[in-house]
Parts: structure tokens; C-alpha cells; sequence
């Protein structure tokens, strides 16, 4: 009977263990909140993906922060201690274009350099 009581909390150790594998957490922006399920293992890039996907962004708009850092694509949801539950905030940049660049460019009046007269004595 020993022998049967000492399997069941390792059976129930290894369910717990297959539970938390999945990480529900709430995604953020001023105006919207959703929830996402992803695997704990995932890397922050994998994560961006879904994120995207989930908010109809492109992966180069996004910038995902948690407890006040910004989220770089190469490092591990593990690195940044991301539990089950926890609210990633999210920011979805303006889309680059050449249009928004050169109406920016061209409000800005060009730069003269003032004629400056030197005369010699």
C-alpha cells in the first residue's frame, strides 16, 4: 500500500506539471484587453506572432512590456518569470511608411546657413 500511495502524488506532480506548460495572460493596449494561451517554453518572438495575429498587427508594430521592461524577440517568456495569469502590456506602433516620412521631411523648412562677410583690416 506504501508503494500505491507514493505513485499518486507523483502521478499528480506530473499533471500539475502538464497544467502549467500552458500560460494564460491577458494582453493589454488603452483600449482593448484580450486573453492568449501559449506554451511556457515559448520565446518572446513566437509570442509576438500570436500577439499580432490576435490584434490584426504586423510582428514590426508590436512591443510587448511586462513588469516595466520591453520583451526582446530572442529571449524566453521563463527569463522574465511570465506566470500563469499575468497582464502583458502592449503597444502597437504606427506602421512605417515612406509617405508618413516624407510629409514629416518636407514640414520641416530646409536649414540656411546664415552668409556671414569677414572683411580684413
Amino acid at each position: 500500500m506504501d508503494a500505491s500511495n507514493n505513485d499518486t502524488p507523483t502521478i499528480s506532480q506530473n499533471s500539475q506539471t502538464t497544467t502549467n506548460s500552458k500560460l494564460k495572460l491577458t494582453i493589454k493596449t488603452p483600449k482593448d484587453k484580450k486573453d492568449i494561451s501559449i506554451d511556457a517554453s515559448s520565446t518572446v518572438k513566437e509570442f509576438k506572432d500570436q500577439v499580432a495575429n490576435e490584434f490584426n498587427s504586423s510582428v514590426d508594430q508590436i512591443c510587448l512590456i511586462y513588469s516595466g521592461k520591453i520583451l526582446k524577440d530572442d529571449e524566453d517568456l521563463k527569463k522574465h518569470d511570465i506566470k500563469d495569469g499575468v497582464t502583458i502590456h502592449l503597444v502597437i506602433r504606427a506602421p512605417k511608411s515612406d509617405t508618413n516620412s516624407n510629409t514629416a521631411a518636407s514640414s520641416t523648412p530646409p536649414r540656411v546657413q546664415p552668409e556671414v562677410n569677414i572683411q580684413m583690416i
